[in-house]
């Protein structure tokens, strides 16, 4: 059978991707509390004169900072900052930033040398970067990423950042940390841009590698006696972060920890979720579901066995998908005791993750409520047994995959469109940020979506197709070009996804959207047709178009290594090295062992 090879030389291009400035309303509105204070109104209109008089110049350029060292126990720098109430912290981390002039725009108003007076006061941040960067970070993670790794609830974590709680709280202090090096290790852009405002780190791993050992530094040997929802969502980011960095040994391990977590919290367990309040069930619902879909990329991908996973097959089989699935409301309309309903029938950004999530669950699963088809499902252990029942579950999860997206809302269609602009100010900029962020989840959903298809026919292929007959060795052939059809409208379908929607929207997906396509991209290279065939024609030229995608998606700073063995087993290396040595001793005395 001929085999279609394209040599592929993937260059890692620096992308130009930006950000335009953000609006001072903008910053009040994530880093305020949820209810303004009216008593801080004088304090902040006398502070603003003295403020307004430092002087600002970025053409001089800041000047590198060198990240202070941190111990526990001592999250701040003065007796001064030990002392200081949570109002007067407010006031120093944030309207030091909020009230400069508002012609003034955010790329400079939190460039670090403009942070003199804040950083004098010191910070429990501080020994990652300055403050002022933290809070661009904070900004880009709420504004970019959140849309898609929600760990947290926005009104509450915006009102526990104004009010410094990181210097009395080493939990939240580990959560901002963690979500700075998902932030860096995700989004190659945002790390120019902090480096033009003196952040010190040379690469993003180093950055990566400074928060993982920072991290450790601040766990006491008591860390585990208590967990919390937000200890799921540190070692969660720092999954991600040490992944997107290319440390994959260590991202290995916090998965393992992040799961252990999960199953400590019984994120899978709706029952339990009794005694939470309204938030913090909201919070489990959509952490389970992160879980989940790392449970999917195991069974689909763990060719080496060596992955934990969250659940086994008899859990998922008794589970309830739609019991765990999040409430359709975004955070801003769920308190501790009660949960507002929605405004308007406009979609969420909780719907765009509830229909991630059925994907996901589809690409294993039939969804209960639709069609009583779970009695069609074979159990696990059959299709173990039975490789024709094997193929017959894979083949409808494809067919019930395909048709899955059928009734999406229009924000979350491949071919949504940039709302018009009809005046500038805070509304404009709201309406740019929300059809960014689902820009973002559309990317996200898409290539999933069509990923989970592509790795199924992957399975199917690989799997025998009844007993063997007169075809011989020429029936995996038959079954590859019966399928064949498929596969070219999945990379059709992903090549026309990824041409529609801008890079600046796809970079928040990180590495984990850029290997999905090469999946893609790799299915194409088992091409069962003859070099002059149209089909192969076609297969070589949708090839070349995903390598050159890929050129722009992996922005890796290091080779990636994820389908390799990266560690070191020194116990075996010990006996292979003894074993040489023999060897070697018995061939230098013409002992040929016997």
């Amino acid at each position: 059978m001929p085999s279609l090879t394209i040599t592929i030389e993937l260059k890692v291009q620096s992308d130009s991707l930006t950000t335009p400035p953000l609006s001072i309303e903008r910053a009040k509105s994530c880093f305020c509390t949820r209810e303004s204070d009216p008593t801080n109104a004088t304090t902040i209109n006398n502070e603003r004169a003295d403020r307004d008089q430092t002087n600002i110049s970025p053409s001089n350029g800041p000047a590198p900072y060198t990240p202070a060292s941190f111990s526990p126990g001592s999250t701040v720098t003065s007796d001064e900052t030990a002392n200081r109430s949570s109002a007067t912290a407010s006031r120093m981390g944030i309207n030091a930033i909020i009230d400069h002039d508002r012609s003034i725009s955010l790329t400079s108003v939190f460039s670090p040398d403009n942070h003199d007076k804040t950083q004098t006061k010191g910070y429990a941040t501080d020994c990652i970067c300055p403050r002022g960067l933290i809070l661009m970070m904070m900004h880009d993670f709420l504004d970019r990423l959140y849309a898609t790794i929600p760990v947290l609830h926005r009104p509450s974590f915006r009102d526990a950042l104004a009010r410094d709680r990181d210097g009395e709280d080493t939990v939240f202090l580990g959560l901002l940390i963690a979500m700075c090096a998902t932030v860096v290790g995700i989004m190659p852009s945002k790390f120019r841009r902090y480096r033009e405002h003196g952040f010190a780190f040379e690469s993003r791993k180093a950055f990566v590698l400074h928060c993982y050992s920072t991290l450790s530094s601040i766990r006491g040997v008591d860390y585990f006696d208590e967990i919390s929802f937000n200890k799921f969502a540190i070692s969660y980011l720092m999954d991600i972060a040490l992944f997107q960095a290319g440390l994959y040994n260590l991202s290995r391990m916090a998965e393992v920890e992040c799961i252990q977590l999960g199953r400590l919290l019984h994120l899978h367990k709706v029952e339990e979720y009794a005694g939470l309040n309204q938030i913090e069930m909201q919070l489990r619902k959509k952490g389970f579901w992160m879980l989940f879909y790392s449970f999917v990329h195991a069974q689909v991908q763990n060719l080496r066995k060596e992955r934990l996973m969250f659940l086994d097959p008899l859990m998922v089989e008794n589970m309830d998908p739609e019991a765990l699935m999040p409430l359709d409301i975004d955070d801003e309309g769920i308190f501790e005791g009660h949960v507002l309903p929605r405004r308007s029938d406009e979609p969420c950004l909780t719907t765009g993750y509830i229909i991630h999530s059925r994907v996901f669950w589809l690409a294993i699963h039939s969804w209960r409520n639709e069609a009583g088809d779970e009695h069609s499902k074979p159990c696990y252990c059959e299709q173990t047994r039975d490789k024709s029942k094997r193929v017959d579950h894979l083949t409808q999860r494809v067919c019930d995959l395909k048709y899955s997206l059928d009734a999406l809302p229009a924000e979350l269609r491949p071919w949504a469109s940039q709302p018009h602009r009809s005046n500038e100010g805070s509304q404009a900029h709201d309406a740019a940020t929300r059809f960014s962020q689902f820009a973002s989840m559309r990317a996200n959903l898409h290539v999933t979506h069509l990923w989970l298809q592509s790795i199924l026919l992957d399975q199917i292929d690989s799997l025998p197709h009844g007993e063997p007959d007169g075809l011989g060795e020429g029936k995996p052939l038959a079954t590859l070009s019966a399928r064949w059809a498929e596969r070219e409208a999945i990379s059709s379908q992903l090549l026309h996804v990824l041409h529609a929607i801008s890079p600046e929207h796809i970079e928040p997906n990180g590495l984990h959207l850029a290997y999905k396509v090469r999946d893609v991209a790799v299915g194409l290279l088992s091409c069962p047709f003859e070099p002059h065939e149209p089909a192969f024609v076609r297969a070589a030229e949708y090839v070349r178009s995903f390598t050159a995608v890929l050129a722009t998606l992996d922005t890796s700073e290091i080779v990636s290594t994820t389908n390799l063995q990266t560690w070191i087993d020194t116990d075996r290396e010990r006996g292979r090295n003894s074993d040489v040595e023999r060897a070697t001793g018995m061939a230098m005395h013409g002992w040929d062992g016997d």
